[in-house]
């Protein structure tokens, strides 16, 4: 789970969260990590979502738009209720226990791997609520310079943003048994898609 440091930190900026976000240089980069999500998660109408870690909605949004069937969690109260403010299904949850059953044609994880106490608990939990047929999109930050700094911002405020390598988060799908099938690199993050090893049917990369 999410330390108490990280609760009460979101808790804190959730009113001024989308203004944080978009001061720049990180609007910049957060809108080619955006593009980088958009190719890889080629959602299509009528799909189901589980958006983990959906913060204010800014990929809620981006799921509306594409016509999918979304659902929202967040470990904290205040980003939860701004979300059904604005008409999305978002509930309070554990990233780590999700208890969803296994009905999700897509989870997506952006921006909030980094947040989690123990991540391999964190990925088994998303490959619990896939489909077979179900993928996985993961946005990380890198550990390069710019992934070093976004960490040492978070350390100001006494938080933990872990970093990782393709090799740490293949390892991580890999325990979950999951394979990943496709990687794009930012700046800042990286992101990747995943789906259960074995599994048939592909998608463009």
């Amino acid at each position: 789970m999410a330390t108490q440091a990280v609760i009460r930190h979101f808790e804190r900026v959730a009113l001024d969260y989308p203004h944080l976000r978009e001061r720049w240089p990180l609007g910049r980069w957060r809108r080619h990590e955006e593009h980088a999500v958009a190719a890889l998660a080629q959602i299509a109408p009528g799909e189901r979502v589980l958006d983990v870690g959906c913060g204010d909605g800014v990929t809620l949004t981006w799921l509306a738009r594409v016509g999918a069937r979304a659902v929202g969690v967040d470990v904290t109260r205040p980003m939860a209720a701004h979300c059904r403010r604005r008409g999305f299904d978002v509930c309070v949850q554990d990233m780590e226990r999700l208890g969803f059953r296994a009905c999700f044609d897509w989870v997506l994880c952006i921006g909030a791997m980094e947040f989690t106490a123990q991540p391999v608990l964190a990925v088994q939990s998303f490959a619990t609520c896939l489909r077979p047929s179900g993928r996985l999109a993961l946005l990380f930050p890198r550990r390069n310079l710019l992934g070093g700094l976004y960490a040492a911002y978070h350390r100001t405020h006494g938080i933990r943003a872990r970093r990782f390598s393709r090799e740490e988060i293949t390892g991580l799908l890999r325990v979950a048994g999951l394979e990943v099938e496709a990687w794009r690199d930012c700046a800042l993050s990286s992101v990747c898609r995943a789906r259960q090893a074995g599994a048939d049917g592909a998608r463009p990369t």
